[in-house]
Protein backbone atom coordinates (compact mmCIF):
# COMPACT_ATOMS: atom_id res chain seq x y z
CA UNK A 1 0.00 0.00 0.00
CA UNK A 2 2.63 1.92 0.20
CA UNK A 3 4.24 1.53 -2.85
CA UNK A 4 0.74 2.19 -4.34
CA UNK A 5 0.74 5.49 -1.88
CA UNK A 6 4.80 6.58 -3.45
CA UNK A 7 3.93 6.23 -6.97
CA UNK A 8 0.81 8.51 -6.77
CA UNK A 9 3.04 11.31 -5.16
CA UNK A 10 6.00 10.41 -7.59
CA UNK A 11 3.58 11.14 -10.46
CA UNK A 12 2.18 14.50 -8.95
CA UNK A 13 5.64 15.64 -8.40
CA UNK A 14 6.24 14.57 -12.33
CA UNK A 15 3.42 17.01 -13.57
CA UNK A 16 4.19 19.69 -11.62
CA UNK A 17 7.71 19.51 -13.01
CA UNK A 18 6.43 19.24 -16.15
CA UNK A 19 4.31 21.77 -16.08
CA UNK A 20 7.47 24.07 -14.98
CA UNK A 21 9.87 23.05 -17.37
CA UNK A 22 7.15 23.86 -20.34
CA UNK A 23 6.50 26.93 -18.57
CA UNK A 24 10.36 27.57 -18.29
CA UNK A 25 10.67 26.68 -21.81
CA UNK A 26 8.10 29.61 -23.15
CA UNK A 27 6.04 26.99 -24.94
CA UNK A 28 2.24 28.41 -24.61
CA UNK A 29 0.25 24.90 -23.42
CA UNK A 30 -3.99 25.50 -23.74
CA UNK A 31 -5.00 26.66 -20.36
CA UNK A 32 -8.02 23.90 -21.25
CA UNK A 33 -5.19 21.33 -21.06
CA UNK A 34 -3.92 22.83 -17.81
CA UNK A 35 -7.53 22.89 -16.59
CA UNK A 36 -8.42 19.00 -17.43
CA UNK A 37 -5.16 17.99 -15.66
CA UNK A 38 -5.51 20.06 -12.46
CA UNK A 39 -9.34 18.98 -12.29
CA UNK A 40 -8.20 15.32 -12.72
CA UNK A 41 -6.16 15.66 -9.68
CA UNK A 42 -8.34 15.93 -7.08
CA UNK A 43 -10.58 13.11 -8.23
CA UNK A 44 -7.42 10.96 -8.97
CA UNK A 45 -6.33 11.99 -5.14
CA UNK A 46 -10.13 11.06 -3.63
CA UNK A 47 -10.23 7.53 -6.31
CA UNK A 48 -7.13 6.42 -4.25
CA UNK A 49 -8.63 7.05 -1.08
CA UNK A 50 -11.62 5.07 -1.84
CA UNK A 51 -9.45 2.21 -2.94
CA UNK A 52 -7.31 2.49 0.25
CA UNK A 53 -10.44 3.05 2.00
CA UNK A 54 -11.98 -0.36 0.56
CA UNK A 55 -8.67 -2.51 1.27
CA UNK A 56 -9.15 -1.15 5.32
CA UNK A 57 -12.56 -1.88 5.05
CA UNK A 58 -11.99 -5.50 3.28
CA UNK A 59 -9.46 -6.55 5.74
CA UNK A 60 -11.70 -5.71 8.67
CA UNK A 61 -14.87 -7.55 7.35
CA UNK A 62 -12.93 -10.26 6.14
CA UNK A 63 -11.61 -11.07 9.51
CA UNK A 64 -15.02 -10.88 11.30
CA UNK A 65 -16.56 -12.88 9.07
CA UNK A 66 -13.36 -15.45 8.92
CA UNK A 67 -13.96 -14.85 13.01
CA UNK A 68 -17.80 -15.39 13.20
CA UNK A 69 -17.99 -18.37 10.90
CA UNK A 70 -15.36 -20.08 12.61
CA UNK A 71 -17.19 -19.86 16.09
CA UNK A 72 -20.04 -21.06 14.83
CA UNK A 73 -18.63 -24.40 13.52
CA UNK A 74 -17.95 -23.22 9.62
CA UNK A 75 -15.82 -25.52 8.01
CA UNK A 76 -14.77 -23.30 5.21
CA UNK A 77 -14.73 -19.45 7.37
CA UNK A 78 -10.36 -19.01 6.06
CA UNK A 79 -12.93 -19.44 2.36
CA UNK A 80 -15.67 -17.61 3.55
CA UNK A 81 -13.82 -14.81 5.06
CA UNK A 82 -11.61 -14.21 1.76
CA UNK A 83 -14.70 -14.36 -0.38
CA UNK A 84 -15.98 -11.08 1.23
CA UNK A 85 -12.55 -9.59 1.53
CA UNK A 86 -12.15 -10.18 -2.10
CA UNK A 87 -16.23 -8.55 -2.88
CA UNK A 88 -15.32 -5.55 -0.93
CA UNK A 89 -12.22 -4.61 -2.15
CA UNK A 90 -13.67 -5.55 -6.46
CA UNK A 91 -16.67 -3.12 -4.95
CA UNK A 92 -13.99 -0.74 -4.34
CA UNK A 93 -11.84 -1.01 -6.90
CA UNK A 94 -15.05 -0.15 -8.97
CA UNK A 95 -15.86 2.68 -6.96
CA UNK A 96 -12.12 4.48 -7.08
CA UNK A 97 -12.29 3.95 -11.24
CA UNK A 98 -15.99 5.26 -11.56
CA UNK A 99 -14.39 8.23 -9.23
CA UNK A 100 -11.21 8.71 -11.33
CA UNK A 101 -12.91 8.97 -14.26
CA UNK A 102 -11.87 5.80 -16.62
CA UNK A 103 -14.88 4.28 -17.97
CA UNK A 104 -17.07 4.29 -15.32
CA UNK A 105 -20.17 3.12 -17.22
CA UNK A 106 -18.24 0.48 -18.43
CA UNK A 107 -17.16 -0.44 -15.25
CA UNK A 108 -20.27 0.18 -13.68
CA UNK A 109 -22.14 -2.57 -15.69
CA UNK A 110 -19.40 -4.61 -16.33
CA UNK A 111 -19.30 -5.25 -12.34
CA UNK A 112 -23.25 -5.11 -12.57
CA UNK A 113 -22.88 -8.31 -15.17
CA UNK A 114 -20.18 -10.26 -12.98
CA UNK A 115 -22.18 -10.01 -9.75
CA UNK A 116 -25.61 -10.83 -11.64
CA UNK A 117 -23.44 -14.11 -12.96
CA UNK A 118 -21.88 -15.18 -9.58
CA UNK A 119 -25.99 -14.38 -7.97
CA UNK A 120 -27.26 -16.96 -11.11
CA UNK A 121 -24.80 -18.83 -10.19
CA UNK A 122 -24.95 -19.56 -7.09
CA UNK A 123 -28.50 -19.78 -6.86
CA UNK A 124 -28.85 -22.63 -9.72
CA UNK A 125 -25.63 -24.57 -7.64
CA UNK A 126 -28.15 -24.22 -4.52
CA UNK A 127 -30.96 -25.57 -6.55
CA UNK A 128 -29.36 -28.57 -8.14
CA UNK A 129 -27.67 -29.30 -4.69
CA UNK A 130 -31.35 -28.92 -3.26
CA UNK A 131 -33.49 -30.75 -5.83
CA UNK A 132 -33.79 -34.40 -3.62
CA UNK A 133 -34.33 -32.11 -0.55
CA UNK A 134 -36.81 -30.19 -2.67
CA UNK A 135 -38.03 -33.08 -4.02
CA UNK A 136 -38.67 -35.09 -0.66
CA UNK A 137 -40.77 -32.09 1.41
CA UNK A 138 -43.04 -32.01 -1.26
CA UNK A 139 -43.62 -35.49 -1.60
CA UNK A 140 -44.24 -35.37 2.15
CA UNK A 141 -46.71 -32.07 1.80
CA UNK A 142 -48.47 -34.16 -1.65
CA UNK A 143 -48.73 -37.52 0.76
CA UNK A 144 -50.25 -35.23 3.96
CA UNK A 145 -52.30 -33.80 1.49
CA UNK A 146 -53.54 -37.21 -0.32
CA UNK A 147 -54.07 -38.44 3.33
CA UNK A 148 -56.09 -35.36 4.32
CA UNK A 149 -58.13 -35.70 0.97
CA UNK A 150 -59.19 -39.15 1.70
CA UNK A 151 -60.35 -38.41 5.40
CA UNK A 152 -62.61 -35.17 4.56
CA UNK A 153 -65.13 -37.02 2.38
CA UNK A 154 -66.07 -38.74 6.19
CA UNK A 155 -65.78 -35.16 7.60
CA UNK A 156 -67.79 -33.84 5.12
CA UNK A 157 -70.45 -36.75 5.32
CA UNK A 158 -71.02 -36.30 9.07
CA UNK A 159 -71.24 -32.28 8.71
CA UNK A 160 -73.79 -32.33 6.26
CA UNK A 161 -75.60 -34.77 8.24
CA UNK A 162 -75.42 -32.22 11.04
CA UNK A 163 -76.98 -29.88 8.68
CA UNK A 164 -79.51 -31.96 7.46
CA UNK A 165 -80.71 -32.99 11.17
CA UNK A 166 -80.79 -29.01 12.25
CA UNK A 167 -82.88 -28.43 9.03
CA UNK A 168 -85.33 -30.84 9.48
Amino acid sequence: MSDLLGIAVYWLVMLVVIFMSVNIAGVQVPEAVINDLLGFIPNFILGLLIFILSLFIAELFGGIVRTSAANAGFENAVVLGRMTKAAIVAFGVVVALQQIGIAGAFIGNVFIIILAAFCFGCALAFALGAQYVVRDYLEGVMRRKAAQGTARPAEDQQAGNSHEKTEK
